[in-house]
Formats: C-alpha cells, structure tokens, sequence
C-alpha cells in the first residue's frame, strides 16, 4: 500500500463546514444554559452532534492517514448500527416503560401512553400489510407510508427524550437548596398548581421536615402522602 495515495480527496472550502457544529453547538449551549430541562434542546444537541461527526469525517479523508481512516470508518459504522439498533427496540423500549408504569403508577391514560405507543409502533405494519392487498391502491399506499411517518416520529421523539435524558446525568447542580421539593402526580391531578397554593403546599412540607437536617428532599406520591 502507498500511503502517499490520496483515498478521497477533500476540497479546501469544504474544512469552512466546522463553521455549522460551530453555531449548531453555541446554540444548544446558549439554551441549555438557559433550561436544562427542554426537550427542544435535544434537537440542537443532535443537529450539533451529527454535524460535527459529519465534518470530523471530512477532515480524517482529508488527513490520508490511512489506518486512521479505517479505524474511524469502523467506528463510525458501529455507531450507526448502535443508533440503528435503538431505534428498532423502541417498540420494547416503550412496552418495558410501560410495564413499569402499570406496577408503580396510576392507570391513567397519561401513564399508559407508552403502552399504546408501543403496541402501535409492532401493530401498525402488519396491519397496513394486511391490509393492502385488499383495498384501492391510493389506500394501500397510506396504509404502507402512514406508519412508518409514524414510527419514524415516535421513534425520533424518543430518541431527542433519550438524547436529554442522557446530557441531564451530567448535571451536577451546588447544593445550596435547603429543601427539594417533588410534587407527584397525585397532586397534580387532586390539587390546583398555582404559584401560591404550590407555596402554601412546601411551606406545609418544610413544616413536616426533621428540624435537625437542613437538607430534605420531599416526596410525595399518588397518593398525595409524604415521604421524607
């Protein structure tokens, strides 16, 4: 092999590209500073995210080093099938959800969201399948597009909630709260959520706390009970 060969040469203007994970990353930094705790965020992160990956690429063609090159290209593929892989699970993913929702949580139909996302996400291609061959064409191709716009959102949702959730377990806030204070749903769904009624409502719990530990964390679950 001569590694003075050039694999694939890379035109100059092309390295200005760094210029879009650039402004895509001082984006998602601006607004993560900003809320930690938006989805939308996720969006910015991954637009950096496969940008950068895009251009890094670019720019180890355009080193010609070659088992660099080779290195790089394996990981790049086993990223995409990793990538590729979660999104086939989702399905599993939301049904697991799902069933720890239905042990540990209320049956309401906001908690049992992912199980009909995930009994869709499996149910509705063999549907539009079955289907398609007995109806007109114009309906055939809804039933066979219309799920998978489906699933791709679904899956895409998912993926932007992984995305966030995956960046949040970096953050390390200063402990220089007295009390944490975690409404459960309970008293989301038995009380009103006002600024004022919330207040009254820690003031109550802080009332409850052990006088001896400045630092608590309240709980209170479906029920509305405290835990401490």
């Amino acid at each position: 092999m001569n590694d003075a060969a050039v694999w694939v040469p890379v035109p100059a203007m092309f390295y200005w590209g760094w210029l879009v994970p650039l402004i895509f990353g001082t984006i998602f930094g601006w607004r993560y500073h900003r809320n930690k705790v938006r989805l939308g965020n996720g969006i910015w992160f991954s637009l950096f995210f496969y940008s950068f990956l895009t251009m890094l690429a670019i720019t180890i063609l355009g080193s010609n080093i070659h088992w660099l090159i080779i290195i790089s290209g394996a990981l790049f593929v086993l990223l995409i099938l990793l990538i590729g892989l979660i999104f086939t699970l989702q399905a599993i993913l939301l049904l697991w959800n799902a069933w720890i929702m239905w042990r540990h949580e209320s049956h309401t139909l906001a908690n049992m969201l992912t199980l009909y996302l995930g009994l869709g996400i499996l149910v509705l291609p063999f549907l539009g399948n079955l289907l398609s061959s007995h109806v007109p064409q114009p309906v055939s191709y809804f039933l066979t597009v219309f799920p998978n716009l489906v699933i791709f959102y679904l899956g895409f949702l998912f993926y932007n909630y992984l995305t966030m959730l995956t960046i949040y377990q970096f953050n390390w806030p200063r402990l220089r709260q007295d009390y944490i204070i975690v409404l459960g749903d309970g008293w989301a769904e038995t009380q009103s959520k006002t600024t004022l009624q919330n207040m009254q409502f820690s003031k109550q719990l802080i009332a409850q706390g052990p006088a001896k530990n400045p630092r608590t964390i309240f709980v209170t679950n479906n029920y509305g009970r405290l835990q401490i």
